[in-house]
């Protein structure tokens, strides 16, 4: 295996152990928030009753950032799911920043393209 090789398998491998760390941590994230949401008795007894529990989920970054500092189990779990969003972001943005590094300049630009297509998609979302 020539020095290339070794540096193109050895980026794939970091590749996905950063994958990997992140799914963990997503899932992790969305599992606090799951239990965290777990309703109480007295929240049981409403919904026992027909009474309508209010809706909590972020429909907006200002409710996310609202409900997130006071750890509403709806922001967390959100929260999960953005970081798992986040992945293929993160994926694409390491895989630019090793074709810089071996100075393979036409499959740098091309993946900073799909990274710029990406953050640009991504900023045209109105809400979470």
């Amino acid at each position: 295996m020539n020095h290339s090789e070794k540096i193109l398998a050895d980026s794939e491998t970091k590749i996905a152990q950063i994958l990997r760390i992140g799914v963990y941590l997503s899932g992790s994230i969305v599992l606090v928030g799951l239990f965290m949401g777990l309703p109480s008795q007295e929240q049981i007894t409403e919904l026992l009753s027909g009474r309508i529990i209010e809706d909590t989920v972020p429909k907006s970054v200002e409710q996310f950032t609202v409900q997130l500092p006071a750890f509403d189990s709806q922001a967390i779990i959100s929260l999960g799911l953005l970081s798992l969003i986040a992945l293929p972001i993160i994926r694409v943005a390491f895989t630019v920043y090793l074709f810089f590094r071996q100075k393979d300049w036409v499959y740098c630009c091309i993946t900073l393209f799909v990274l710029t297509v990406l953050i640009f998609s991504l900023s045209l979302g109105h809400s979470l």
